[in-house]
């Protein structure tokens, strides 16, 4: 009788739509300048069901990531640059369009950190925070201090 009750129960989950928990990935891709790694992302995040996935090093400029996956149907995409310096920075957040509606707000700062604030029924509130830090002590202490200053705001308002 268990049997029965199991094998009942696996054909109505597979009745059901494809579930699959809520997955969150990170990557340092090293630049997305081509349209190869471009399209491997969105193969990744659709291979593997990931719904929120954050670049880091995307090596972007405000021109080139404003178009990228702007016509996807899948897919929304969010860039921060630096146009001046773009060599080691830029980060991005890419939401499944399923969460896309959830997007309150997204900001980022100086190629260097963006978050985004998701609403959620409950009055549940979610701060995502992709971060590329300076991977070297020999930039300006300054500037790292700024980064961390920030990154810290960003989380205190959470």
């Amino acid at each position: 009788m268990n049997n029965t009750t199991n094998n009942n129960n696996t054909n109505n989950n597979n009745n059901n739509e494809k579930q699959h928990p809520f997955r969150i990935m990170t990557q340092n891709i090293q630049g997305l300048n081509s349209p190869s790694k471009q399209e491997q992302i969105l193969q990744t995040m659709s291979t593997n069901n990931i719904d929120i996935l954050g670049l880091s090093e995307t090596k972007l400029i405000d021109r080139s990531s404003r178009l990228l996956y702007k016509k996807n149907d899948k897919y929304i995409a969010y860039f921060n640059n630096d146009n001046l310096n773009s060599q080691g920075t830029g980060v991005s957040l890419i939401f499944s369009k399923v969460y896309a509606r959830n997007i309150h707000k997204v900001e980022g700062y100086k190629g260097r950190l963006i978050y985004a604030d998701l609403y959620f029924k409950g009055n549940t509130k979610l701060r995502i925070v992709q971060v590329y830090l300076h991977s070297s002590l020999s930039y300006i202490r300054r500037d790292i201090e700024d980064i961390h200053n920030k990154l810290n705001d960003y989380v205190e308002d959470a």
